[in-house]
């Protein structure tokens, strides 16, 4: 069926705005889902429940909005709190399933959102086999390229595009499968820090009582203790990042936050008790074999304590103040030689002082993955 305007122009269907403003509310939920969820001490208990009820509000309002009913609000909460369950709903925020030790595509927890998917249009009147194959594809889209969209915002709505497209060439209804995979990204891989935001960072509620005798010792620990939460960032190709504070001569590690790959937030260490200090900063790379990236330097600089990565093969290397000081000196002669056109990608190890703290070249962290 064909249909000319007579007037030349062509109206909105109505309705035509729950779509898009279901998707800003998940938008902006995702974000206030990150901030509760990063704020606890250990991503315990309380962590997890702010997370769950916050993503049940938006939920609920997504649905609400994107349906006009109430049957769609229900349904929205719902179906917010298993898809945030599934990936942080566990102890630990590892989630009901938990996460990849590969770092590659995450199949398990792609297939719990793919049933998910179709369960959610069965209940909107569709097909299973439609949202099922919508969700699947379209967590494969992220995986191959979309996970790469700098803005949270630009990656949940792409997503959204590109699974409610999957639905329709597939028999289904755009916006059956624009909105799950919205919730999709939004309360499972879009939950992190995003560039710009603070990160907060309190002690942990993981160390031993007594604490460690050595910087060394607590942030082996604190890699440890996170192993489930640097699986999880590895899988999303973000970074896991923490500190290391000195209270008395012990030691203590904090929470960990998940952050962008080249992360650039704000960091706080809140609740330490008097007297205490920095001793160290941590983070983690997600995949490739390099050690510290050529901007790395930046923080043992401006806080001029040790700086810690933890590596895929099970390194952990420490870069101290001295070698980035002298790496920033070095990248600064570079700058001013006309004969040098791109600064190194990766702080050389021998040269500027960088050791593995699990002694020579072994890999004392593999036994975790």
């Amino acid at each position: 069926m064909s249909y000319t305007d007579p007037s030349g122009y062509l109206r909105l269907r109505k309705g035509w705005w729950r779509l898009p403003a279901a998707i800003a509310i998940t938008v902006i939920t995702s974000g206030a889902a990150s901030g509760t969820l990063f704020a606890g001490t250990a991503f315990g208990t309380a962590a997890v429940a702010n997370g769950f009820a916050t993503v049940i509000i938006g939920g609920t309002l997504s649905g609400g909005i994107a349906t006009g009913t109430l049957k769609g609000a229900v349904k929205g909460g719902i179906f917010a709190a298993i898809t945030f369950g599934i990936a942080h709903g566990g102890a630990g925020r590892n989630g009901w399933i938990g996460a990849s030790k590969t770092g590659g595509f995450d199949y398990a927890r792609a297939f719990a959102h793919a049933i998910t998917g179709g369960i959610s249009a069965e209940v909107d009147g569709g097909k299973f086999g439609h949202g099922f194959a919508s969700s699947i594809l379209s967590s494969g889209a992220d995986k191959l390229g979309l996970a790469n969209i700098p803005k949270r915002s630009g990656r949940i709505i792409a997503n959204a595009i590109v699974a409610g497209t999957i639905s329709e060439l597939t028999g289904g209804k755009f916006a059956n499968g624009a909105m799950s995979a919205a919730f999709r990204v939004a309360f499972n891989e879009a939950i992190y820090v995003k560039n710009g935001d603070d990160a907060v960072l309190t002690k942990s509620s993981l160390n031993v009582k007594e604490g460690y005798g050595s910087v060394n010792d607590a942030v082996l620990a604190q890699y440890a203790a996170y192993d489930a939460e640097y699986q999880t960032a590895s899988d999303n190709s973000n970074e896991l990042l923490g500190a290391i504070f000195k209270t008395g001569s012990r030691f203590y590690f904090t929470n960990v936050v998940e952050v962008e790959e080249r992360f650039n937030v704000g960091i706080s260490i809140s609740g330490l008790k008097k007297g205490s200090s920095y001793a160290a900063f941590t983070h983690t790379h997600p995949g490739g074999s390099f050690g510290f990236g050529g901007g790395d330097d930046a923080l043992p600089n401006s806080t001029q304590v040790p700086f810690f990565v933890r590596l895929p093969s099970g390194k952990a290397l420490r870069l101290n103040p001295g070698g980035a000081k002298k790496f920033a000196k070095y990248k600064a002669s570079l700058k001013r030689s006309r004969s040098m056109r791109s600064l190194p990608q990766e702080i050389d190890a021998k040269r500027f002082g960088i050791t593995n703290i699990c002694g020579g070249t072994s890999s004392c962290l593999n036994k975790l993955q």
